[in-house]
């Protein structure tokens, strides 16, 4: 077996080495013919072409890679962070209704799952002595800048807000309120106010005074009353002159009647006689207004 493997590389070596291949490899790589070794500086150039043809390919294929990738899209802002949507304040409803049996009207007031009703405290009504009630307030708190809905079926309707004091006594500073159209916005500015309602029907006016509070009444609630011009309402009768101390701004108003005069007398035909302050008087809209009626015209 020896012989035979000894045999195939001889021929092997005849066939497919040259004949000077057993010389060259005998001579070593130094000799005559032969390629030289390359010398360090040219090892060294190698290298650093290599380096440089190696970073030449990884730079390409980066580019190339990210033109393949999809751009990945900008992220969704953080819900934490993004300010919250603005909250419309909840709406304060007033239903002002006169039953159909004839008793005496009512009003209620809802501010989300608070209700209550409200008794009348002036006016005229058939069959009814309608009497001041004790102080009312609404309990639940209102957001400023509120609105206000109205639901009735009075066939005029007139309504006014007060500027209070934290015992419910009115400064007398108003805010107009307009509600002819069913709806109206509170104030903006926190605070204790009395609301004012009054209704009109075919036979007969009953009036509302309810007090209310708007968020959060600062410390130094209320604010300084102002001072106006007492109005002359000698001559007027009681409903026009209460509209003109009103529309004056005071809301504090005592009349004196003769003796054996009723309610209704006065309300509707008592003609005022005498007044205090006299028309023209300057004093703070808080000031009482005092004035005498007679009710023979």
């Amino acid at each position: 077996m020896p012989e035979r493997w000894e045999r195939e590389i001889d021929r092997l070596v005849t066939l497919t080495a040259p004949r000077s291949t057993p010389t060259r490899i005998a001579e070593g790589p130094h000799r005559d013919g032969m390629p030289p070794a390359p010398r360090r500086g040219q090892r060294l150039v190698a290298v650093v072409v290599a380096f440089a043809v190696f970073g030449a390919a990884a730079a390409f294929a980066a580019v190339a890679f990210r033109r393949e990738t999809p751009s990945t899209p900008a992220s969704a802002p953080d819900p934490s962070t993004t300010a919250p949507a603005a909250v419309s304040p909840t709406s304060l409803e007033a239903s002002l209704e006169a039953p159909h049996d004839g008793s005496v009207p009512s009003l209620t007031l809802a501010l989300g799952s608070t209700s209550s009703t409200f008794a009348a405290e002036d006016g005229v009504w058939p069959g009814a002595d309608i009497s001041p009630s004790p102080a009312q307030a609404f309990e639940a708190t209102i957001d400023p800048g509120a609105p206000l809905k109205l639901t009735t079926n009075a066939g005029k309707v007139e309504a006014s807000l007060w500027i209070a004091d934290r015992n419910q006594s009115l400064t007398g500073q108003s805010i107009s309120i307009d509600l002819s159209s069913g709806s109206a916005v509170l104030p903006d500015q926190a605070g204790l106010y009395q609301l004012t309602i009054a209704g009109g029907w075919d036979h007969g006016k009953v009036g509302f005074s309810v007090g209310l509070t708007i968020g959060m009444p600062p410390s130094d609630w209320p604010p300084p009353a102002p001072t106006a011009t007492v109005p002359d309402v000698v001559g007027l009768t009681t409903p026009q002159a209460m509209k003109v101390l009103r529309a004056a701004g005071f809301a504090s108003v005592s009349v004196a009647a003769p003796a054996g005069a009723t309610k209704v007398e006065i309300a509707s035909g008592g003609v005022v006689t005498a007044q205090d302050p006299a028309a023209g008087a300057e004093t703070h809209v808080t000031t009482t207004i005092k004035f005498t009626v007679s009710t023979n015209g």
